[in-house]
């Protein structure tokens, strides 16, 4: 069978490397041709069978020519990921042969590469192709022009102030970025919302009405470890008299270990239950040793006038008392 020409232009890949030299070529770069199957195909270097080998490399411009018989190929340039090419007879005219190559190389190709990419942000048309920013994906969230609607789909999506149509906004700004998850059920939403002050919310929807919003607690809008007043006489916790000098007060708390201490700042003042005061500005405050990671126990020293016994209660002398837990 007559040998057909093909030619092959190796092309650099890589922008910096091609930046560098100033050229898009590359030459020298080694050339393999295979069958469908995978066994490597001798190639010449003319119509005559000349310098038949397995391997080519490409000249000073980044090109070469061989010479092998009609059929599909498997194509490797410089040990890059292979395509599949078409080699006619020589009498084939290159927008022809480029034709055949790109339906050779679709033949290659999954369903992907002959399908329609998406037309918008939110299209969900069966069988399309997704592109970076499609539903908030690899981009900023997509603008959720109604925040309350039950027809939205998975995504990332942002808000401004007419996002909400049909229930408040529950920050203190009207942009906010917004992940939706759908059940299978239609219209079953779940839908977190965060700000750029640190509040994270949720909610749910059941495709007819949506659930209030609720702040997620974290660190920062949330400490478990640290009781304090606003001003002087706020409650801090109850307890009882154990003797005429000393006392024991509860808090309860929520920690996975025991903590180790408390750390009292400024002082405190011991009350009776109807406001009567027992004690004035004590800072004598220690973690009693029957403390849990549920409740602390805290033990208040140097008073007097007390009835083993009797109901107390712990308040703030001023703004600044407070208690620290120590884990």
């Amino acid at each position: 069978m007559a040998l057909a020409p093909y030619n092959i232009t190796a092309l650099e890949e890589d922008f910096a490397t091609a930046q560098l030299s100033g050229k898009n070529i590359v030459a020298g770069a080694l050339i393999t041709l295979a069958t469908t199957g995978g066994t490597p195909v001798s190639m010449a270097d003319d119509s005559a069978g000349s310098n038949p080998s397995l391997t080519k490399l490409t000249d000073a411009l980044g090109q070469k020519v061989i010479w092998v018989a009609p059929d599909t190929y498997d194509l490797t340039v410089d040990g890059n990921t292979s395509i599949r090419i078409q080699v006619s007879t020589s009498d084939i005219t290159p927008s022809t042969q480029a034709a055949l190559d790109l339906k050779a190389d679709a033949a290659s190709l999954g369903t992907a590469s002959t399908a329609d990419l998406t037309t918008s942000s939110t299209d969900t048309t069966a069988g399309r192709v997704t592109k970076v920013g499609d539903f908030g994906l690899g981009d900023a969230g997509v603008l959720i022009a109604d925040l309350d609607s039950f027809d939205t789909v998975n995504g990332y999506y942002s808000t401004n102030a007419s996002s909400f149509t049909t229930t408040a906004n529950p920050t203190n700004r009207s942009s906010n970025a917004v992940i939706v998850s759908r059940m299978t059920i239609a219209g079953y939403i779940t839908q977190i919302m965060s700000n750029v002050d640190g509040t994270v919310l949720t909610r749910q929807g059941d495709n007819s009405t949506w659930t209030p919003w609720v702040e997620i607690l974290t660190t920062a809008n949330t400490n478990f470890t640290t009781f304090g007043g606003v001003s002087a006489g706020d409650l801090m916790a109850t307890g009882y008299a154990v003797s005429a000098t000393t006392a024991y007060f509860y808090i309860p708390i929520s920690l996975v270990n025991p903590p180790s201490s408390i750390t009292v700042t400024a002082a405190f003042d011991v009350t009776t239950p109807n406001s009567t005061l027992k004690a004035n500005a004590v800072t004598s405050l220690v973690l009693q040793g029957t403390t849990s990671n549920k409740w602390i126990r805290i033990q208040v020293t140097g008073m007097s006038g007390l009835t083993a016994n009797e109901p107390l209660e712990l308040r703030t002398d001023s703004a600044t008392s407070k208690i620290v837990v120590n884990v």
